[in-house]
């Protein structure tokens, strides 16, 4: 069972980072948890440096809610 556990994972993983859409993935507070390398592409932003970070942080400050 585990190895299926692992091939799920991996599969995840490869559609994830080989989709050309930007994927950014956010928890219940709205805090950035995964992103995939098109979504760090489109933002300008490296590797796990949004990873953290508000999801505010991906939208113009012009969009916010006043």
């Amino acid at each position: 069972m585990n190895f299926f556990k692992e091939s799920i994972e991996d599969t995840f993983l490869i559609l994830f980072e080989g989709a050309s859409e930007g994927i950014v993935v956010v928890n219940s507070d709205q805090l950035i948890v995964a992103t995939n390398s098109s979504a760090r592409a489109i933002f300008g932003y490296e590797d796990d440096e949004l990873e953290g970070k508000k999801l505010d942080a991906l939208i113009p400050m012009e969009y916010h809610k006043a």
